[in-house]
C-alpha cells in the first residue's frame, strides 16, 4: 500500500518489537492519534523513540485529518495492532488504573 511506504520503521516495530520501550510509546501515540479515547503522555512517549522513529511520527502530525486518520488505520491494520489492542494495554493505561487502585 502506498501511504504505508512512508512508514516502515513503524510497522517494523509494531510488528516485531511492540512491547520493547520504544514500541509501547509508539503504541501510545498511535492510538492516541487513532481515536482520541486511549490517554497518552506525548512528550514522554516521544522521548521514548528515536530520531527516526520520531519524524515518522511527525509526518502523521503534519498530515491532514481524513489522510491522518487513513493512513492510521492502515498502519494499525497491516502491523497487526487492531488484533492485538483487545489484549495489550498501552503503558498510560496501566499507569492510569494503578492510580485509581491507590486512591
Amino acid at each position: 500500500m502506498l501511504d504505508l511506504q512512508n512508514f516502515p520503521l513503524t510497522l517494523k516495530i509494531l510488528e516485531h518489537a511492540h512491547d520493547c520501550t520504544g514500541g509501547a510509546a509508539l503504541r501510545e501515540v498511535l492510538w492516541s492519534l487513532y481515536n482520541q479515547h486511549r490517554f497518552c503522555q506525548l512528550w514522554e512517549c516521544m522521548g521514548d523513540l528515536s530520531r527516526e522513529e520520531r519524524a515518522e511520527v511527525v509526518q502523521l502530525f503534519l498530515m491532514p485529518a481524513d489522510d491522518r486518520a487513513r493512513v492510521l488505520r492502515a498502519i494499525l491494520t497491516e502491523s497487526g495492532e487492531m488484533d492485538r489492542i483487545d489484549t495489550l494495554e498501552t503503558r498510560s493505561m496501566v499507569r492510569l488504573e494503578e492510580g485509581r487502585a491507590a486512591v
